[in-house]
């Protein structure tokens, strides 16, 4: 299984949906690291020997300097699950947790409240007995039935932020703060029962942007995602915005999953302006309305409206046009859960 170097090697993996083409990336005795082409890393893992189709292995030449440079840098998963409250939860991706800790465990074991990071269930009970946090060391800053968001300073609060960031880096590919919280407040959101309040997901901000972002990572936990949650903090990330009397936008580039939440949230943000618009009988909407009734950049508004087909040109003039099919989009999305502003308590 030997290669010469600058060169990549391919080969068909058997899988349960059928055979699939992989990179190889890192060999370890009879096992194999590999990126399945064409999907997503959130799909590398570890393959024994007898997975392979060896006869189909193939070395070929990385396709320009840009390419081979990303692969040199490709992190090997280091921690396979990790168990947190009363979920257990396959990892994604690497995340920069204690070498040591890693060699010893393929299962990393959370404390739910202060997410403190142990190599042994036992370990974890014994820490639970002495842990004094029951939700975030925060301020809670909002709640509604049983959902609060708390929102934390990464400079005061940065021991439990840095903790954040390194569970985070598990389900985030990209960009994730591990090693410099302060520059940073985070907004986390919770569920609360009668055992405390359960992290769902969280996003940060930088507290002095130079450019006009209102969130540089966001993430729901997977064990909560297509519940809502991430087009509730979206929500409110605007909101801070608009409290703010700025247009926000996300930092770029956006996780796949993070682009389709947004894709999803500004057709919704700008649906309800117009649909409100329509049915109070008014005669024009102009851009900057939208922007101001949501926070958003006049890019996002303009690039919202071309993808549902809202935006006509005639003789050199943009209109904005409702179609039947938005309206059936829009009347789907009203059931979704809202940030009421006036539960705000922190301006």
């Amino acid at each position: 299984m030997g290669g010469h170097p600058g060169e990549k090697r391919t080969v068909d993996v058997r899988t349960e949906e059928g055979t699939l083409r992989a990179e190889i990336v890192r060999a370890r005795g009879d096992e194999f690291y590999v990126h399945f082409v064409g999907f997503n890393r959130r799909l590398d893992r570890w393959v024994p020997r007898h997975e392979l189709v060896l006869e189909t292995l193939a070395e070929t030449q990385p396709e320009h300097k840009k390419k081979e440079a990303e692969e040199k840098h490709i992190q090997i998963k280091n921690i396979d699950a990790v168990e947190i409250g009363r979920h257990r939860i396959q990892t994604w991706y690497f995340s920069p947790y204690p070498q040591q800790l890693c060699l010893r465990a393929a299962t990393l074991y959370l404390c739910e409240f202060c997410l403190s990071y142990h190599a042994t269930k036992g370990k974890l009970k014994r820490h639970v007995t002495k842990c004094a946090l029951f939700h975030p060391p925060g301020n809670e800053v909002y709640r509604k039935d049983a959902v609060s968001v708390w929102e934390l300073d990464g400079g005061r609060q940065r021991t439990y932020c840095e903790r954040l960031c390194l569970f985070s880096k598990l389900f985030l590919d990209h960009k994730v703060v591990c090693y410099d919280t302060r520059p940073f407040m985070f907004y986390i959101f919770t569920q609360r029962d009668e055992y405390g309040s359960h992290v769902v997901g969280y996003f940060s901000k930088e507290k002095h942007p130079l450019e006009n972002y209102n969130l540089s990572c966001i993430l729901a936990l997977p064990q909560y995602q297509k519940m809502g949650y991430g087009k509730m903090m979206i929500e409110f990330s605007y909101e801070l915005s608009k409290k703010e009397n700025k247009r926000g936008e996300p930092e770029k580039p956006l996780s796949d999953l993070g682009l389709l939440s947004y894709r999803s949230y500004w057709t919704a943000a700008v649906g309800r302006v117009l649909a409100e618009w329509r049915e109070g009988g008014k005669l024009s909407v102009s851009i900057e309305d939208i922007c101001g009734e949501t926070g958003m950049t006049q890019k996002d508004v303009v690039y919202t409206l071309k993808t549902n087909c809202l935006l006509r040109v005639v003789k050199k003039k943009y209109f904005i046009v409702l179609n039947s099919a938005f309206a059936s989009l829009l009347a789907a999305k009203k059931a979704q859960p809202r940030i009421d502003m006036s539960l705000f308590d922190f301006f």
